[in-house]
């Protein structure tokens, strides 16, 4: 079972070529049966963005959102010829069997070498149906929670640079079957990279989807029928500077965009000087426009 070569330090399995740009494949699923609106997928955003910022160079991301052009089959087609080290695929509610189409061509696949991708699963699905995604897919790894520090952990991985039970906020099944989990690590959002906006554009000009910013992420309310203490792990963090978010709504703007939502669920941020954050960054976007 491939799943007990993920536990090596050194994995025979997966591949990484050191004289090019380690490839990271970011692919959004969605299902017209939940949700009431067309909208980016803002969390492959904000992780491409992050291993951008943190890798340069010797990373080259793509991210894919199937509600544009895309079919399963296209996927695996391209990851069979670009051959990223790691494929990354966001799990929405309602989405189980578009899943299952894309596991059904990418678990089997294989380069040249025998090598094959990192198969990876994040988002709200995988934080929520840890155990019952690794009993249908043991193969892959589960990132639970935020994903930007895990997936810049397991592209340390794939490189060889450390090990699999190092990564922070993931779960996978070790070569005796267990399952393991190792404890997440929120992103300091003062130390944020802005979104790499791969798809934006698209979902929003072609589609007419909603576009995302944020300024802070989680909550201090405890109400029972909500995700978020949990999808985060932790309360209301309101480190996003003001400066950042007018950056990410300038950039945006450049790519005429001109309508954006705010995913915020306890609408803050950091203070800025003698006024809270939001009327800071409302004097910031007043002197930018």
């Amino acid at each position: 079972m491939f799943f007990s070569t993920y536990a090596r330090r050194d994995s025979d399995y997966l591949f990484h070529d050191g004289a090019r740009p380690t490839g990271v494949l970011l692919v959004s699923t969605f299902s017209n049966k939940h949700g009431g609106a067309i909208s980016e997928s803002l969390g492959p955003e904000a992780i491409a963005g992050h291993l951008i910022g943190t890798f340069g160079t010797t990373i080259a991301i793509d991210h894919i959102d199937l509600q544009l052009d895309q079919s399963a089959r296209a996927i695996a087609a391209k990851v069979a010829r670009d051959r990223p080290s790691l494929v990354g695929i966001s799990v929405k509610i309602g989405a189980l069997d578009q899943l299952r189409n894309l596991m059904r061509l990418l678990l089997p696949l294989r380069y040249d070498e025998g090598t094959g991708p990192l198969l990876v699963l994040g988002g709200v699905v995988p934080t929520f149906a840890t155990a019952a995604l690794l009993e249908e897919f043991p193969q892959v790894i589960m990132v639970v929670r935020e994903g930007e520090n895990a997936t810049a952990a397991l592209v340390d991985y794939v490189r060889g640079e450390r090990s699999l039970a190092s990564v922070p906020g993931i779960a996978f099944r070790n070569e005796s079957g267990e399952l393991v989990a190792t404890p997440a690590q929120r992103l300091k959002l003062a130390q944020r990279f802005l979104p790499a906006r791969l798809t934006s554009e698209r979902v929003h000009k072609e589609l007419g989807g909603m576009v995302w910013a944020e300024a802070s992420r989680g909550c201090d309310f405890n109400c029972t029928f909500c995700s978020i203490r949990d999808l985060h792990g932790g309360g209301f963090d309101g480190g996003i500077s003001p400066e950042s978010v007018i950056a990410d709504l300038i950039e945006l703007d450049r790519r005429g965009i001109r309508a954006v939502s705010f995913t915020d669920d306890d609408f803050g941020g950091v203070e800025g000087g003698d006024k809270p954050g939001q009327w800071s960054a409302c004097d910031l976007l007043s002197a930018a426009v």
